[in-house]
């Protein structure tokens, strides 16, 4: 299976979830224990379509750490993301592919 790895250097910090509370039989204190099993997130915050756009970022601001950067590139993407057999196949095939069409444009170049 592929998602973020197990051993991600900088935790994740930040996940939406939509749900129609209106037809939903939990609350949002049930949700909470569930988010932190599930994700190991403590802070979960909410919002409805009444809550204003200033509220709404002073909450978010409240809960926040000092910021991280998340940036995901050829370096570090196979330490962020664990990827299955099928899928490296792809990326090796992948990374053939272009390097035999990048030899054919130097060759055409000549």
């Amino acid at each position: 299976s592929s998602g973020i790895n197990a051993e991600w250097p900088l935790r994740p910090g930040v996940g939406v979830l939509v749900t129609h509370m209106d037809t939903v039989s939990w609350t949002q204190e049930d949700l909470k224990p569930r988010v932190k099993e599930e994700f190991d997130m403590d802070c979960v915050l909410f919002s409805s379509k009444d809550t204003s756009r200033e509220t709404l970022l002073e909450d978010i601001k409240a809960v926040c750490s000092k910021p991280e950067s998340v940036k995901v590139d050829e370096e570090n993407f196979s330490q962020l993301f664990k990827i299955n057999n099928r899928m490296v196949k792809i990326l090796r095939e992948t990374t053939k592919e272009v390097d035999e069409i990048k030899e054919m444009r130097t060759q055409f170049d000549r």
